[in-house]
């Protein structure tokens, strides 16, 4: 009979000599969180996955995830070269060393919070890459692919952008930064170029190519804000 993805999440925690207690403390959850996740009852999600993952960094992350695969990396394994991997999109499986796995979300003319959440909550792509010196990717860090140019010349159409997720607490710290933000139920890349959240609440936003269509700045109030994402380097871009 083929193993569900609790019976995989037990087998590994077999192998690690893992109590339920040690690998909630391990990942951030709670013991009753795994098990409920080990009698079924409870998803494993992705988000989950790449926490564990993070922990085992031996652990096939793809198999824990689909079945794929061995549970184990090999000493040395036969992989495609960071070269081929990095910044291509694909569901988690193995990677080189060096190369981490973050979320990744296509941001289209038309996209929407709604529609990011959609793609977010349930089996999220992921994409690899090498992380920026000094740089300590988690799970608060996304990859978010561009279209338009809105962000011209900085940020050009289908560019790759490295994110991280701000909490609350911190928007009204943001100044003069590119940011990408959902608000209401729409989700843009925008500079912060006014931030009154403490005082005024609200923030304006404006896009840096000035022969962009449509009005540049927009004003958006603090209580229609749903996320915000600071840019913090562009992973892969066209060159012209």
């Amino acid at each position: 009979m083929e193993m569900t993805k609790a019976d995989r999440l037990k087998t590994f925690m077999m192998h690690f000599d893992l109590s339920q207690e040690s690998l909630a403390q391990q990942i951030g959850t709670s013991q009753t969180a795994i098990s409920a996740m080990c009698n079924g009852s409870r998803e494993i999600s992705a988000k989950t996955i790449f926490k564990i993952e993070k922990q085992f960094p031996q652990l096939y992350s793809g198999w824990l995830l689909t079945g794929e695969g061995e549970m184990l990396k090999p000493s040395a394994p036969e992989l495609e070269s960071n070269a081929e991997m990095l910044g291509r999109p694909f569901k988690a499986t193995t990677l080189d060393e060096g190369v981490v796995q973050v979320r990744f979300f296509n941001v289209s003319p038309s996209a929407t919070f709604d529609t990011f959440k959609e793609q977010m909550s349930e089996e999220p792509e992921m994409i690899g890459i090498i992380p920026p010196a000094g740089t300590h990717i988690d799970e608060n860090w996304y990859v978010f692919r561009i279209h338009g140019e809105s962000m011209a010349p900085q940020i050009q159409d289908r560019a790759k952008v490295l994110s991280k997720e701000i909490p609350a607490s911190k928007w009204h710290t943001l100044r003069d930064c590119i940011v990408i933000m959902a608000y209401d139920n729409r989700f843009v890349i925008k500079r912060i170029v006014k931030n009154k959240l403490d005082a005024e609440n609200y923030l304006i936003l404006e896009s840096d190519n000035p022969d962009v269509p449509g009005p540049r700045r927009e004003k958006v109030s603090l209580s229609g804000i749903r996320c915000v994402f600071l840019a913090h380097s562009i992973i892969s871009q066209r060159l012209y």
